[in-house]
């Protein structure tokens, strides 16, 4: 399902704890070529299953599969912090 990465971080931000230490953060990545082979193989395995099981479907359209997949791994990590670089110095 296509979502964009602005989306998945708020979606993330609105349901996240303010006074939790542990949050939910997600990383961005791209494929390499062998994992990419791998999702090509699978998508095709899931294209055949119908046939091989003897079910009428009719048969998948020929789309071509993408040159590359950006996907995005959702783990668990502690909160970043952000200080603010314009903030109040503090007077000694």
């Amino acid at each position: 399902m296509p979502i964009s990465e602005t989306e998945v971080k708020r979606i993330l931000a609105e349901f996240r704890s303010r006074k939790s230490k542990t949050i939910l953060l997600f990383e961005r990545s791209t494929l390499t070529e062998e994992d990419l082979a791998k999702f090509r193989w699978i998508q095709e395995q899931l294209a055949a299953l119908p046939q091989m099981k003897g079910l009428r479907l009719p048969a998948p359209s020929d789309v071509t599969p993408p040159k590359s997949v950006t996907t995005f791994k959702i783990r668990f990590g502690e909160r970043p912090n952000y200080p603010r670089h314009n903030r109040k110095r503090l007077k000694e």
